[in-house]
């Protein structure tokens, strides 16, 4: 499998806590971000889940 990196940042005045719900439910990414089709946890990393 190919890996693939991606960045982008956006600014919001929405508050964190609005936004890691979110963020965090990598399961219903494709349902608000059209360019993802499907996202898989590898697991726990250093800095959090790695997903694919």
């Amino acid at each position: 499998m190919a890996l693939y990196e991606y960045e982008h940042s956006e600014l919001s005045t929405a508050p964190a806590a609005a936004i890691w719900p979110l963020w965090a439910d990598t399961g219903r990414w494709p349902e608000w971000d059209a360019g993802v089709r499907s996202v898989v946890i590898d697991g726990p990393s250093p800095s959090g889940p790695a997903a694919r």
